[in-house]
């Protein structure tokens, strides 16, 4: 959902990682986005509750990634995240990648490497 360049329909957590984090983590400064819970509303008997994030961060070329999220999450009966609909200021995360990560037509970016390792994710798989 939504146009920013990390926006998508995502099927998997290794798809959302790939797509987001590992993306927005390529661009940030260490010790890259710390995220901290704001309030939680629902869950309980609901199958359905909003967390409410505030998370900062400092993009590699000094520009503040200080971004509000509302996750919309569905939980099964066993209590694991099933659907998660992400609310974000998306003009933000538009403006941190075009700004930062190499070969984005707009970047200023001489290197940054995009590959991530998920060995221990393949091993835990099977």
């Amino acid at each position: 959902m939504g146009t920013h360049p990390c926006a998508g329909h995502y099927t998997s957590l290794r798809d959302f990682a790939n797509g987001t984090q590992q993306r927005i983590g390529a661009i940030l400064k260490p010790p890259g986005l710390q995220l901290k819970v704001r309030q939680i509303i629902g869950g309980g008997d609901s199958p359905w509750a909003v967390v409410e994030l505030v998370g900062t961060a400092e993009c590699k070329n000094g520009l503040p990634f200080e971004n509000g999220y509302a996750w919309v999450m569905r939980f099964d009966e066993d209590g694991k995240v099933r659907e998660v609909r992400a609310y974000l200021d998306s003009a933000l995360v538009k403006q941190a990648i075009e700004e930062n990560e190499e070969g984005h037509p707009e970047s200023k970016r001489a290197s940054i490497d995009l590959r991530a390792s998920f060995e221990d994710e393949k091993e835990a798989d099977g």
